[in-house]
C-alpha cells in the first residue's frame, strides 16, 4: 500500500469478568509501587536513626548518609512515576484506582473495627488508621497520589490489603 501500512487493528470488549481481573491486577501493579516507595523512605530514615543515635564512625556515617541520599533519590523518582500513573487512570481508567482505594478503605475500615481503644497507642493506631482511610477516600476524585501506610502502628495490615487486592476477590 502506499503511504499506508498493512496492519490491521481489532478491538475486543472485555467481558465484565476480564475487566474485574484487569483492574484488580492494574491496582496490584500500583500497590507494588506505593509499596516500593514506603520502603525506600523507611530505610531512608532508619539509616536517620543510625546516623543521630548509632554514633557512627565518620566513614560510616558518610557511607549512611550516602545511601539514605540514594534511598531519598530513588523514593522521589518513584513517587514521580506513580503520580504520573494515578494522573493518567484519573482521565483514563478510573475503575483502577477505585479497585486500589476501595481495597484500602475496607482494610481500614476493617481494623477501626478491631483495633482495640484502651491504651495511648491504640488511640494512635486508631488514629493513623482514620487518616489513612481519610487520604483514601480523598484519592480517587483528585486526592494525594501517593499515601504511605504507617505500617508499625497498624499490625497486619498489609496482610489484609494483600488478601483483599487477592484474585477472585472482588466479583
Amino acid at each position: 500500500m502506499i503511504n499506508g501500512s498493512e496492519d490491521q487493528e481489532e478491538l475486543a470488549r472485555m467481558s465484565p469478568s476480564q475487566a474485574t481481573a484487569f483492574c484488580l491486577e492494574q491496582a496490584v501493579l500500583l500497590e507494588r509501587l506505593r509499596r516500593e516507595i514506603d520502603d525506600l523512605q523507611g530505610a531512608a530514615g532508619s539509616l536517620g536513626d543510625y546516623i543521630d543515635h548509632g554514633r557512627p564512625n565518620p566513614a560510616e556515617e558518610k557511607e549512611a548518609r550516602e545511601t539514605m541520599d540514594r534511598h531519598r533519590q530513588d523514593a522521589g523518582r518513584l513517587r514521580a512515576r506513580l503520580q504520573a500513573l494515578v494522573e493518567a487512570l484519573r482521565r483514563a481508567g478510573p475503575e483502577i484506582l477505585a479497585v486500589w482505594a476501595n481495597a484500602h478503605a475496607r482494610v481500614c475500615r476493617s481494623l477501626l473495627f478491631t483495633l482495640p481503644d484502651k491504651s495511648d497507642d491504640d488511640k494512635t493506631a486508631r488514629f493513623v488508621a482514620r487518616s489513612i482511610l481519610e487520604a483514601w477516600e480523598k484519592f480517587p476524585n483528585g486526592g494525594e497520589a501517593c499515601i504511605g501506610i504507617s505500617t508499625p502502628w497498624l499490625e497486619g495490615y498489609l496482610e489484609l490489603l494483600d488478601r483483599e487486592l487477592a484474585p477472585g476477590k472482588l466479583k
